[in-house]
């Protein structure tokens, strides 16, 4: 996958939270996802886990 690509996919993932496209979001995250976010000492792991924080 090309940088270019790669952005695209993560600004569609961008939009999809921010509108809370929860399809899309859906689509975007493998089902063991760890998604790590500033300032917490462990990440959110799982798709599901990690929309419920949405």
């Amino acid at each position: 996958m090309s940088i270019e690509e790669n952005l695209r996919l993560m600004q569609t993932l961008d939009n999809a939270w921010n509108a809370k496209d929860w399809e899309t979001f859906m689509k975007r995250h493998s089902e063991n996802v760890a998604v790590y976010w500033p300032g917490q000492p462990e990440p959110t792991r799982g798709r599901h886990a990690h929309h419920k924080e949405s």
